[in-house]
C-alpha cells in the first residue's frame, strides 16, 4: 500500500491531482447565486418569464424570441437545475485536462 502511495506521489500526474482537488474545492464551496446559472435554473418555474412553466414552452419561446442554441440550452437547464454537483466535478476535470494539454 505504501509503495503505491509513494508511486502516486512521485508520479508526473501529481501536480494535476493537486490541481483537480484544488479546483474541486473551489467549485464545491462556491455558491451559485447570480448570472446565467440561476437564470437557467429558474426557467421552468415561471420566475424568469410568466408564460414559460415547462421545458417545451421554454424551447418554443426561446426559438421564437432569441436563440437557435436549443440543444445547448436544453442541457444547460437540466444541469443548472438538477446536476450542479456533477457540473462542478466535470468543470474541475476540464480545467485539469486543459492544463495537461498546455504544458
Amino acid at each position: 500500500m505504501q509503495d503505491k502511495l509513494k508511486k502516486i506521489i512521485n508520479s508526473k500526474a501529481m501536480p494535476f491531482i493537486i490541481l483537480f482537488l484544488a479546483m474541486l474545492c473551489v467549485n464545491i464551496f462556491k455558491s451559485v447565486s447570480y448570472g446565467d446559472d440561476t437564470w437557467f435554473a429558474g426557467i421552468t418555474t415561471g420566475k424568469v418569464t410568466p408564460e414559460v412553466t415547462n421545458m417545451v414552452e421554454y424551447m418554443n419561446w426561446r426559438y421564437k424570441t432569441w436563440s437557435s442554441r436549443l440543444i445547448i440550452e436544453f442541457f444547460l437547464i437540466i444541469f443548472a437545475k438538477n446536476f450542479v454537483v456533477l457540473w462542478k466535478i466535470l468543470d474541475s476535470r476540464y480545467i485539469c485536462s486543459f492544463s495537461l494539454f498546455n504544458i
